[in-house]
């Protein structure tokens, strides 16, 4: 997970903007099509249970 972020993090520069959406859909494929017309990278990755569960404890205001 640590090598994406900084993937991501090089791929954005000053003055870019990025979107970060946690999905739970049956089919990925079908948001990345919403995107697609807009131009830009669209990334996709699955995260385990246990990263799951950090992300959104990070969200809900928790520590990492």
């Amino acid at each position: 997970m640590e090598a994406s972020r900084r993937r991501v993090g090089q791929m954005i520069q000053p003055g870019d903007s990025a979107i970060y959406a946690i999905l739970r859909v049956g089919d990925p494929e079908v948001v990345a099509e919403k995107f697609r017309g807009y131009g830009g990278t669209i990334l996709r990755t699955t995260l385990s249970k246990d990263q799951q569960a950090k992300v959104e404890q990070v969200l809900a205001g928790g520590t990492k």
